[in-house]
Order: structure tokens, then sequence, then C-alpha cells
């Protein structure tokens, strides 16, 4: 009976965080305590239900992302809470994941009035049921709902909030000893925008707005151990459906890899292929002459158990709202390292964006409606201390760099897009 009732506690939970509607999560927000507690929910214990919260205090240097240029301080004292709730129920025949969370702060204004408000930073409720695992057969459901507010990729100079539904099924082949394995699935993303900081403009004219069907076959092929190739197909097309001044996208990717262990504690990624957007408007196609080749090379060492080192570089292509498309050129890296019961977690990237040409109907949305290129630098800093397996206090920092060769119209002075942003946060943490 407790552990019918621990199941209706988890799943009563889930539906809570659904009807509030939704988000994402927070990847800046830190590491949950980790560990093998929570509230067992099967005899043999192997299904469980955890709850987890983080809890921070600090000083964010630009809430609202507000473009450098403007000369316009928002810095203020930020308090933010992270409640979550995780389900995992394994099995052979029958596997369910759900997890649901919300990030929630609130600026009190003590430095600037004018910041004083609460933000929902990101929320996300979602899971998935997966039928025979292991299986020579398998078929896997699974749906998630999520609530973001950040800048975007396309930076326009103020945060966007927007709803995400992202609904996937795909069926498994695995013959044999499981050599080879081959998956197909659809996945239907549904995107919309909501102006919650009153400036309608874009959000209001529906230009942001998505719909994305996408299908993907992949198979892989172990030929050693912990050593394997694999190849890809990914097809999608892509319509903004409260508009006609965005134009449809057919994207299409193709890849070819090699991923495995080069050493018990090395291991490796490469991959390359070619990517398009295939971007259509009133005129045709508009993306024909895009040179698309797109890869991957990543190294993962853990030279100890107590010490991780990781890093590599992608290129992708996707269609994005308001351009054709953007091209991703991104150099990652990441340091992990425990001593005793402090952890300290290290990560950082810069990613070169390449946009192309706006398709915003008739004006211009930027200065530079041709030849748009972004530099964004990301990174974050995170100190713990663990005083129980489930319980840990810390410090997190993270920073937001943006720098682009465009500049904003609408005031009727060019005012450049980029913006610096920088949170840093003391926090406590329990996951059990």
């Amino acid at each position: 009976m407790r552990r019918l009732v621990l199941l209706l506690v988890a799943l009563l939970a889930s539906s809570a965080f659904a009807q509030s509607g939704g988000g994402g999560t927070n990847g800046g927000s830190g590491v949950l305590a980790e560990g093998d507690d929570g509230f067992a929910l099967s005899q043999d214990g192997r299904s469980r239900l955890h709850v987890g919260v983080i809890a921070g205090t600090g000083f964010d240097t630009n809430p609202y992302v507000t473009p450098t240029d403007s000369g316009n301080f928002a810095g203020d004292a930020v308090v933010r809470i992270r409640p979550s709730i995780d389900v995992n129920a394994p099995g052979s025949t029958l596997a369910f994941n759900g997890r649901a969370s919300l990030d929630y702060g609130f600026l009190p204004g003590l430095i600037t009035p004018e910041t004083r408000s609460f933000l929902l930073y990101q929320t996300l409720v979602g899971g998935e049921l997966e039928l025979n695992r292991g299986g020579a057969f398998s078929f896997a459901v699974g749906d998630s709902v999520s609530w973001n507010t950040d800048p975007g990729v396309a930076v326009v100079g103020s945060l966007l909030s927007r709803i995400r539904n992202r609904l996937q099924a795909g069926v498994g082949f695995k013959p044999g000893g499981g050599a080879l394995n081959t998956r197909l699935i659809y996945a239907f993303d549904f995107t919309k925008f909501v102006d919650l900081q009153g400036n309608q403009g874009l959000v209001s004219q529906g230009l942001l707005d998505s719909m994305n069907h996408n299908v993907t076959l992949r198979a892989d092929y172990r030929f050693l151990p912990k050593t394997g190739v694999f190849g890809l197909v990914n097809a999608g097309w892509q319509t903004y459906p409260f508009t006609t001044t965005q134009p449809q996208a057919f994207p299409l990717t193709a890849r070819l890899g090699l991923q495995g262990n080069l050493l018990p504690k090395l291991a490796f990624l490469a991959s390359a292929g070619y990517s398009n957007p295939f971007v259509v408007d009133n005129t045709g196609l508009v993306t024909g002459g895009l040179i698309g080749v797109v890869g991957q090379a990543e190294v993962q060492w853990q030279p100890t158990p107590m010490t991780g080192v990781g890093g590599g570089f992608r290129r992708t292509f996707e269609p994005v709202a308001l351009y054709q498309f953007v091209g991703d050129n991104r150099v990652y890296a990441t340091f992990n390292q425990t001593l005793g019961q402090l952890e300290l977690r290290l990560r950082g990237s810069y990613a070169a964006l390449e946009f192309g040409e706006e398709q915003v109907g008739s004006g211009q949305l930027t200065d530079t409606p041709v030849g748009r290129f972004d530099h964004a630098i990301d990174g974050s800093i995170a100190l713990d201390f663990h005083v129980l397996r489930w319980l840990s206090f810390g410090v997190r920092n993270t920073s937001d760099w943006r720098i682009t060769n465009a500049s904003d119209l609408s005031s009727g002075t060019a005012l450049n897009l980029g913006y610096f942003r920088n949170e840093t946060l003391v926090v406590a943490s329990a996951r059990y």
C-alpha cells in the first residue's frame, strides 16, 4: 500500500507541473547531490521516486539581456528556486521515465527598482514509455512540455518566452547478439511564443511560432566491445503557421561516424556529413548554394575516478525564425574534479554563428539583413561541498556574452544587439 501511495503522489505531482504551464531545464542551475536514495515504488526497489530542490540567492548583472550599447544598468539581486521530481521505473517489458521541474526567480529591485518582478526562467514536464527494452524489437513514445525564457539564438534585444511541446515515437530493431542496432524516430515540435514583457512586435505578428515534423533513421554497428560505427539520416519540414512572411524549410542531414574507447579511460566521437535547411520562399529554393559540411569531434578522458576532462568541436546548420538558417561552429570544453566532499565543475564554449538572409517580410529586422555574424561565449563554474550524499552547499557562476555585427533599427538609431550577462549564486541543493 505504501508503494502504491508513493506512485500516486508522483503521478499527481507530474500532473500539477503540467497544469502550471511547463518549461525547459536550465543547464546552468547546478547539479543536485547524487545518490541511490529516493522512495522505492516496486518490490525489488528498482523503480524509484526522487525529489529535489535547488535554492539560491545572488546577483544578476543583466537579467533582461539589455544590449550593452543602450547604457541601461539593470543588474540587481536575485532569488531563485528550482524544485524537481523524477520517476524511474526500469523494466525489460515496460519501462517508464518521468520528470518535472520548475525554475523560478524573483528580482526584489534592491539596487534598481525598475527590475523588480517575478521571472519564470525554465520549466519542464515530460515522460517516456518504452516497450520490450533490450529485445529484438522495441517501441518508445514520449512527450514533453517546456517553458523557456532566454534571449534565443537570433538575439533581438530582449528576453523571449516560449512554450514548446515535443512528441516523439520510435521503433528499434536489434537482431542477433545486438552488434547492430537500428532506430527509426518521428518527432513533432510545436513552439508558441508569449509576450510576457508587453513588447508585442515580433511575438504578436506570429513571426516566431513554428511547427516541425522530423524523421530520423540511425544505425549503429559495434565491431569491438566498446567501439562502433554509425550512420544517420534526418529529414524534416518546418513551417510558421501564424504568418505568411516566414518561408518553409525542409532540413536534411546525413552523417557517418565512429565512436567508442581508444583506451579504458579515453573515449572519442568523430563524425562528418552534409546538412542543408533547404529553405523555400516565394522566389524558390534560397539555400541551394550553402556549403553544408557538418560534423563533430569529441574526446572524453578520465585519468582518475575523481577527474574528468572533455572537449570537442561541432558544426551544424538548421532553420531558424527571422532568418533563413543559422550555422553553429562551436568549440567546447568541460572539467570535473572531486576532492573528498568538494566537487568542482567547469564548462565553457565559444560559437561562431553565421546567419542566412533575414526573412521578415517587408522591412528589416536589423541593419544587417545579409551577412549577420555573431560570437557567442558561454561559461560556468560550480563548486559544491557535499554535507551528505543527498545534500550540498555551493557557489555557481554563469556568464553569457554575445558579440554581433547586427543592430536594432526600431528606435530610429542603430543599437547594437550585443550584450553581456553574469549571474553569481550561493545555493543549497538537495536530492533524495
